[in-house]
């Protein structure tokens, strides 16, 4: 009886799962500034700097293509910091891009998709002498 339980649990909740969106594009931090209206950079916490912690991560934006506007934000590799990751999450959320870029992305990437949404990555770098 518990075995089928856990399966209808798993089907259940597997089939309600929403597919990422199609295409997927992984974007330099200049790039993604330049197909952007509005990117602030992610502030370095203060507490952060105090102790001297840097790290790398990638983040992954969920954005509607018709507006440009960041719908999710997930960290998809941590910067090993919860502090920067969360200076991350806090910074891509208010990002918004050029719905004509993403548009040409999409035709690029996935021409038959008609996707109302495109996945971006971003990899952020912390680091005590440059910029994020």
């Amino acid at each position: 009886m518990r075995i089928a339980l856990i399966a209808l649990l798993i089907v259940g909740h597997t089939a309600a799962a929403k597919p990422p969106p199609t295409p997927v594009v992984r974007l330099s931090p200049a790039k993604a500034a330049a197909l952007s209206t509005y990117a602030p950079l992610p502030e370095y916490p203060l507490e952060a700097r105090r102790q001297r912690i840097t790290g790398t991560g990638v983040f992954y934006m969920e954005v509607q293509i018709a507006t440009g506007k960041v719908q999710r934000v997930d960290v998809e590799r941590s910067t090993g910091s919860r502090l920067l990751d969360i200076a991350a999450l806090s910074a891509f959320n208010r990002w918004r891009f050029k719905p004509q870029a993403l548009r040409s992305l999409q035709r690029k990437y996935a021409p038959s998709e008609k996707s109302g949404e495109m996945g971006v990555r971003l990899p952020t770098t912390f680091s005590l002498r440059g910029k994020t």
